[in-house]
């Protein structure tokens, strides 16, 4: 939860607003998007650039990239349960996301540091 309030307004299950499908949960901060989650099922393979490999599947990044774009969320954090990866907007002229953290769930609080900026 990283300190959002699940049961109020700052977590909406299934965010559906300007975006083609469903953010399965949308962080809000001041009432406005900031974080998008995208949570697959174990076992679905996620990647990024440090550890491409045959097995990975892209449309789960893409999907986390397209729902950030469309609700402007600043970060997006996708996830397969045991892999956690943020992403972070960058501001240039051409929207783009990079990945600022791709951890394992043993080893994410070594990345508090990280981990705070998608934190309330």
């Amino acid at each position: 939860a990283l300190g959002w309030e699940v049961m109020g307004e700052e977590v909406i299950v299934e965010y559906n607003e300007d975006t083609d499908g469903y953010v399965d949960y949308q962080l809000m901060r001041d009432g406005e998007p900031e974080v998008c989650v995208e949570a697959k099922a174990i076992g679905t393979a996620i990647a990024d650039d440090t550890n491409f490999d045959t097995s990975y599947d892209p449309k789960p990044a893409k999907q986390l990239r397209r729902y950030m774009r469309t609700t402007g969320s600043e970060y997006g954090l996708l996830t397969n349960g045991k892999k956690y990866v943020i992403y972070e907007s960058t501001a240039d002229s051409q929207p783009e996301e990079e990945i600022i953290l791709s951890a394992d769930l043993g080893n994410l609080t070594e990345h508090t540091d990280r981990l705070s900026y998608i934190a309330p």
